[in-house]
């Protein structure tokens, strides 16, 4: 296909580099193995991708020095995806479980290590729970880092644990990595998991996965809470109310083919 002479060469150069990460995997790729794929010169190819860098709509890890895609891009993405069928299927089925409960719900979508909060609700109780922030940091001590990390490749979650200091926030973080592995075990059973005030006293969470038209765990549903308000046979029935709530959503997003 010959090229447009309206393109500006390093603008198209760029939008190709970011292409071909997008289609790397969790793994990225090397500055060799990107400059191959995308047609350039090593030296040509590493202005632009520590340009992209610079702007974090690219990153490098520092340890395999590998690229993969930055986190703006999931923050600009963040304002496209709130105006796609993603977010128009989803709102009503947060909105009626936000309802049901009287509590903070959102839908979560994964990238890697990192979460995007697409949509959201706010509690309708006096005393409220903050959600806990969405940083790598505190996958372990979260609802939804939890259920992120029980559905990594197994090879992408080995390297996270050996390269990673699981923080202590409460006195129920767990800390110790065959015991959250242990978890992460029966989160994959069960397709739930729960943050028992393991980030910050009083507030508890329910993560559901949530699967995409690929029958991948793209993201979940995310129903926070101040766990003294609410009596054990409550959270379960709210257990139940969240998984049904994401069952639908997958069972949406698979029947008009949603990707994500």
């Amino acid at each position: 296909m010959p090229r447009s002479p309206n393109l500006i060469q390093s603008v198209e150069r760029s939008i190709k580099i970011l292409d071909v990460l997008a289609h790397s995997g969790s793994n990225g790729l090397s500055l060799g193995e990107m400059s191959k794929q995308v047609g350039l010169g090593p030296s040509t190819a590493h202005h632009l991708i520590n340009t992209l860098v610079s702007y974090q709509v690219a990153e490098q890890d520092p340890i395999s020095k590998r690229y993969r895609l930055g986190l703006h891009l999931i923050e600009l993405g963040n304002s496209a995806l709130a105006s796609t069928t993603l977010a128009r299927i989803a709102r009503q089925p947060i909105e009626r479980l936000a309802q049901a409960t009287g509590e903070s719900c959102s839908l979560l979508v994964f990238n890697g290590l990192f979460r995007m909060k697409i949509l959201g609700t706010n509690s309708q109780q006096m005393l409220s729970a903050n959600a806990a922030p969405l940083e790598t940091s505190t996958l372990h001590a979260t609802g939804s880092g939890k259920l992120l990390l029980a559905f990594l490749p197994e090879q992408e979650l080995k390297e996270y644990l050996s390269r990673t200091r699981l923080e202590r926030f409460t006195a129920s973080t767990l800390t110790d990595s065959e015991a959250l592995l242990q978890e992460l075990a029966q989160i994959r059973l069960n397709r739930y998991a729960l943050d028992r005030e393991e980030y910050g006293p009083g507030v508890s969470c329910i993560s559901a996965a949530v699967q995409d038209a690929t029958q991948s765990v793209v993201g979940c549903l995310d129903l926070v809470f101040p766990v003294y308000q609410h009596t054990p046979e409550q959270i379960t029935a709210w257990i139940e109310q969240t998984l049904q709530t994401a069952a639908a959503l997958t069972r949406q997003f698979r029947d008009i083919g949603v990707k994500i």
